[in-house]
């Protein structure tokens, strides 16, 4: 996933594009998520029918401790986001959303009947060529703009409100509104993120996130990968300032979300294999897998976090990690 954008806005075909900033050095992390995701589809992990028409490299072989962590976090972030569909969402924007495909698998399995409208917003770089796929792929765009829930692409800088208040200006405050960020706020500057989370809660009646992004920078596996990333040129920006799980609940619970709840992806995973044994058999079969203590050490480093904010009364969401064999 990127992480902030750039520039002019054109409208066609059903799909709408807006204006925004640039970073080009996050715009490569998107082709090597995709290409990544690829693999994992292809050794049959999880379906995706759509991801193949974004990929611009052919995808090589990574070994299944990346494989089961795409898996992971893909089957996540859909159990969360169908989740919040069911508790009442009625719009969702994608923050960064680059080449990611889940408002196409979910059109098509009809989860998105009550959505209005679906935002993906990123940096122009990448909205223009995510706009030239799908314009271009009849298999996308016939979910596009089918009209049943209206999608909109926008370019956007997310380092900057004024930005992303502009990119969503048509969106519905009085509407329960979703946002993604898939590995998306701990790429910018602690006030930038927390600035977007808290516009978020102001401005919308019910606000929803749903987060999925790195933790633990100070032990040896956490500085290791702090490191590598800092120089590959993808800075985790706001790590050190949100560095753990109690901080990442603190930081929501500031910006005024009565609902916070926050997992490693270890625990993650664990309950959503333990939801369904065979699927996790399934899985289990796909690869040899052994590499148990780095799995696990791995995946404490990361994070989800769903929070929840109601303009009255608490929130009466209830997180269940769950798997479906009729998706994965």
């Amino acid at each position: 996933m990127s992480a902030s954008g750039c520039a002019t806005g054109t409208s066609s075909g059903g799909v709408i594009v807006g204006g925004g900033g640039c970073n080009r050095g996050l715009a490569a992390t998107n082709d090597d998520a995709a290409a990544s995701k690829m693999y994992a589809v292809s050794l049959g992990y999880y379906r995706d029918p759509y991801l193949r028409h974004f990929l611009r490299t052919s995808p090589s072989k990574k070994p299944p401790l990346i494989n089961r962590g795409h898996y992971s976090r893909v089957a996540a972030m859909d159990c969360a986001v169908r989740s919040l569909v069911e508790f009442g969402v009625t719009q969702i924007v994608n923050l960064g959303c680059g080449f990611d495909t889940l408002f196409f698998r979910l059109k098509a399995e009809n989860v998105l009947t009550t959505v209005t409208t679906w935002y993906d917003i990123d940096m122009d770089t990448v909205i223009q060529q995510k706009r030239a796929i799908v314009e271009g792929t009849p298999a996308l765009t016939s979910l596009a703009s089918d009209g049943a829930t209206k999608y909109i692409l926008r370019s956007v800088d997310l380092s900057n409100l004024e930005s992303v208040k502009e990119s969503l200006r048509d969106c519905d405050p009085n509407q329960s509104t979703l946002f993604i960020s898939e590995v998306v706020l701990v790429y910018l500057d602690p006030g930038a993120g927390t600035s977007i989370i808290a516009w978020a809660a102001e401005h919308f009646t019910t606000a929803c996130f749903a987060t999925y992004e790195q933790i633990r920078p100070l032990d040896p596996f956490g500085r290791t990968m702090v490191s590598n990333l800092q120089r590959m040129g993808y800075p985790l920006l706001s790590i050190m300032e949100y560095p753990d799980e109690q901080a990442q609940r603190k930081r929501y619970l500031n910006c005024g979300y009565q609902v916070v709840t926050v997992d490693n992806m270890l625990s993650v995973h664990n309950a959503l294999v333990a939801s369904d044994p065979r699927e996790a058999g399934r899985v289990n079969r796909l690869e040899l897998f052994d590499e148990l203590e780095e799995w696990g050490l791995i995946q404490q480093h990361y994070c989800f976090i769903i929070a929840i904010k109601q303009a009255s009364g608490t929130p009466t969401f209830t997180r269940k990690w769950k798997l479906s064999l009729s998706r994965f």
